[in-house]
């Protein structure tokens, strides 16, 4: 209202996220990180005040993308998550024999909440193992790629429109080219002539451009064939492709293919509670020592049981 505020209304109005863009209303708890208003500033200038006005010094940010240890914060200790421990993620560090000679170092695991460890080299191994050993059957890789058929369809349409589009840009420049050629055999004046003869030559090469893109606009089963083979190159190689990805993209991996996690048993061993629906194991991987299993018809639940540890896996 141009009246003199204090520094506590300034300090209250360096920190409302309305400056950069989030809508977020006292009595509503709902937060809206894309308004409608133009931002003044971006969200992270928006830190820099907020840190000012709170007179908190330069915030640490761990960095969670450590190439040494792609599992840090993604795998469970096993015996934790079933005593319901608040922190049962495996976090990595490096560890010294503590030794003046012979000095050495060694990567590991460890869980934040019982400290249980492992080596990284093993426990990366048990992971390589579990994910070779996943097999996508003749009858799973069909359904797949039906449902994938379903969902390309939908991208089909945009592909169509392209391809409408640019057959009507194709025509579009050979009707120019008509014109530039009835242009042409009519003119008398030489310089005239040589322009217009240069015009049809880049009208020509536009067209041919035009035409190469309408094609491949048009080339729907050869685009959704490379799309497929580049998905089932991914599912039958996953024991590779985990550990080439970025982090962001191993995670997604993990998501899809152990919706229970990864998880390190008690005798440091890999433990997979549950895997996805459309994987099986192959005929070398073997069940769990002692593992109990029941038979149903339709989808049932499957208790392991494990040197005294039980965990839950759903299976069709």
């Amino acid at each position: 209202g141009g009246k003199t505020i204090d520094m506590y209304r300034w300090k209250a109005l360096m920190c409302e996220p309305y400056f950069c863009g989030v809508v977020k209303l006292a009595d509503w708890p709902e937060v809206n990180n894309n308004g409608l208003h133009k931002p003044m500033i971006t969200p992270e200038e928006h830190e820099i005040l907020v840190a000012i006005a709170k007179n908190k010094g330069k915030r640490f940010i761990v960095d969670r993308n450590n190439p040494e240890f792609l599992l840090s914060n993604e795998a469970e200790c096993a015996e934790c998550v079933l005593a319901n421990k608040p922190n049962p993620r495996l976090v990595g560090y490096w560890q010294n024999n503590g030794a003046k000679k012979g000095f050495k170092r060694y990567r590991r695991y460890r869980c934040r909440e019982c400290n249980l460890g492992v080596r990284q080299e093993v426990f990366h191994s048990g992971v390589t193992e579990e994910l070779t050993s996943l097999i996508l059957s003749d009858e799973q890789r069909e359904k797949l790629k039906s449902h994938m058929r379903k969902v390309w369809s939908n991208h089909e349409l945009e592909r169509m429109e392209r391809a409408r589009i640019a057959l009507g840009r194709v025509q579009m420049l050979k009707d120019k080219k008509g014109n530039a050629m009835d242009s042409y055999l009519s003119e008398q004046d030489p310089e005239m002539k040589q322009e217009i003869k240069e015009k049809v030559e880049a009208l020509k090469l536009a067209i041919t451009e035009a035409e190469k893109v309408a094609t491949e606009a048009q080339d729907f089963e050869k685009d959704f064939d490379e799309f497929i083979g580049y998905a089932f190159d991914i599912m039958d190689n996953l024991g590779t492709k985990w550990w080439q990805e970025d982090k962001a993209t191993m995670r997604v991996y993990k998501q899809m293919l152990f919706p229970a996690g990864i998880q390190l048993s008690p005798d440091k061993k890999v433990y997979i509670p549950e895997i996805s629906a459309i994987y099986r194991y192959g005929g070398t991987k073997k069940a769990p020592e002692g593992a109990n299993f029941t038979r149903l018809e339709g989808p049932v639940r499957l208790e392991l049981t494990t040197r005294g540890l039980k965990g839950l896996c759903s299976t069709g």
